[in-house]
C-alpha cells in the first residue's frame, strides 16, 4: 500500500527526526550508542517487549539521507516493509509511504474484506506521517 502526503517540514528535519528516533531506539533497546553515520544497509538491531517478551528484529534495507529510509520489522510470525521516499516541492516535503505487509494476501480476501482492511491500514499510515510532522514542528 502507498500514500502521500505533503508535510510543513524541511527535508533536514524530516530525516534529522528520523535519525533521532532510531538512534534513541537502539540506545534504548541495546545501551548501544551509535552515529547517524552507522545507518545503512543492513543495520539491525533487536528489540523486546518488556511484557510479552516478544522479540523484534528491525533491519535497516536502504537509507539515503534525503532521498529514502527503507526498513524491515520482523515478528515472530510476520514481517512488514515500511519505505518513506522524500521530495521537496513548492508546498513542503512530499512524503511517499509505502508499506508491505507479508502476511496481507489481497488475494486470500473477497473484496469489500480487502477494502476495509487498506482503508485501515492506509489510515494509520496517513496518521504514523502526520504524527511525524506533529513531532517535529513541536520540538521547534
Amino acid at each position: 500500500m502507498k500514500i502521500k502526503r505533503t508535510l510543513q517540514v524541511t527535508q533536514k528535519q524530516f530525516y534529522d527526526y528520523l535519525e533521532a528516533q532510531l538512534l534513541n531506539d537502539i540506545h534504548l533497546t541495546n545501551k548501544k550508542r551509535i552515529s547517524a553515520s552507522d545507518m545503512t544497509k543492513g543495520l539491525k538491531y533487536t528489540k523486546e517487549d518488556s511484557k510479552s517478551h516478544m522479540k523484534t528484529e528491525i533491519q535497516i534495507q536502504k537509507y539515503v539521507r534525503g532521498e529514502c529510509y527503507r526498513f524491515k520489522v520482523s515478528y515472530m510470525s510476520d514481517s512488514t516493509t515500511i519505505e518513506y521516499r522524500t521530495k521537496s516541492t513548492d508546498d513542503g516535503l512530499q512524503i511517499t509511504m509505502t508499506q508491505h505487509i507479508q502476511s496481507f494476501d489481497s488475494k486470500k480476501h473477497n473484496k469489500l474484506s480487502k477494502n476495509l482492511h487498506e482503508a485501515i491500514y492506509l489510515s494509520r499510515m496517513a496518521n504514523t506521517i502526520y504524527d511525524i510532522e506533529k513531532n517535529i514542528l513541536n520540538e521547534t
